[in-house]
Parts: C-alpha cells; sequence; structure tokens
C-alpha cells in the first residue's frame, strides 16, 4: 500500500499536470482525499454548488499522496490549507472552496454541465500551440524562478509560437500556389 501511495499515486497525478493540453476537472457530488487531490492536479476545476470537498487522509493517520499537501500549500493561503489539512472535514461547501481559492469557479448543480462544456469548446477553438505554451509559461513562472528568467520564458514561447505560425502559413501558401489549376477550383 505503501509503494502505491508513495509513487502511483504521485506518477497518475503528475501526469495529470503534466499534460500538453489543458486538463478540466468537472466536480459535482464529492470531491474528498484522493479525488481532490486528481482534481488540483488538472489545470481548471469546476463545481457543482452542491459538491463537498476535503482532505480526509489525516483522519487515517496518513498524509495526502500524489502531490496533493503540495498543490494546496500552492493554492490557498497557508492558514488556510493547514486548517484543511489538519481537521480532516469532509463537508466544505464548493462556496468555500472556492472562496479559499481552490476552484476556477462554482456553478449551479443544473448548469454544470453546459457551462463547462460551454467553456471547453471555447478553449477548443483556440491554437493548440498557444495553449500548450500558455500553460508551460505559467507552470515554469510558478516554480519560483526569478523574474528574468521567467520573463525569458515567456519572450522564447511568444517567438517559438510567431515562427511556427509564420512557416505554417508560408507552407499553407506554397502549398496553394503550387496546385494544379483545377484542384483549386
Amino acid at each position: 500500500v505503501y509503494d502505491w501511495m508513495a509513487h502511483e499515486g504521485y506518477e497518475i497525478a503528475r501526469v495529470i499536470s503534466e499534460n500538453d493540453k489543458a486538463v478540466v476537472a468537472k466536480v459535482h457530488g464529492h470531491c474528498l482525499a484522493g479525488g481532490l487531490e486528481l482534481a488540483l492536479a488538472c489545470d481548471l476545476v469546476y463545481a457543482s454548488e452542491k459538491t463537498k470537498f476535503g482532505v480526509t487522509e489525516i483522519t487515517m493517520g496518513i498524509l495526502p499522496v500524489g502531490g496533493g499537501t503540495a498543490r494546496i500549500a500552492r493554492s490557498m493561503p497557508m492558514h488556510r490549507a493547514k486548517e484543511l489539512l489538519c481537521t480532516g472535514r469532509k463537508d466544505y461547501t464548493s462556496a468555500e472552496i472556492y472562496e479559499m481559492g481552490l476552484l476556477t469557479r462554482v456553478y449551479p448543480a443544473e448548469e454544470l454541465e453546459e457551462k463547462v462544456d460551454a467553456i471547453i469548446n471555447e478553449m477548443a477553438t483556440r491554437s493548440a500551440d498557444a495553449l500548450r505554451m500558455g500553460k508551460s509559461v505559467l507552470n515554469r513562472s510558478f516554480e519560483g524562478i526569478p523574474w528574468d528568467a521567467a520573463m525569458t520564458i515567456e519572450r522564447d514561447a511568444i517567438a517559438w509560437l510567431y515562427h511556427s505560425e509564420f512557416a505554417t502559413n508560408l507552407r499553407n501558401l506554397a502549398l496553394a500556389a503550387i496546385k494544379p489549376k483545377n484542384e483549386k477550383e
């Protein structure tokens, strides 16, 4: 059990958080212990107003696995993180958890699916490369690197996107120019 908790549990959350694509959690019902840790590994976390949250591992004499303790500490003020961890409560409301900083938004239960699907559909219209690079820049900037290093990472990402988009447009223009006349119509 320890090996799974210390290694495989961590790997699952790592794969989610390090995914190149934006990962969205849509939470309804109960989001406790490992479920909360999986949600926190996601880039965007939306919940229905009826969802209950908690970090319950402490009631079993263990700590969150999968980086949960560190993710909670990085997502909210330390005193709130300590309350979540130390009490083991499982009745925090979505409003409380949103106020603490762990949720992106809270919606009425009957609107959750529609609202989050609309956000996902909007994201799907954006450049996949720009989304991937934006996520990478945000994540790297959050690692506590100096300001100048963060700005260099951002400038490099912008340059890569510019040249990538420029190259794609050039390629498309070249391909369109060399098509036989009967294929252009």
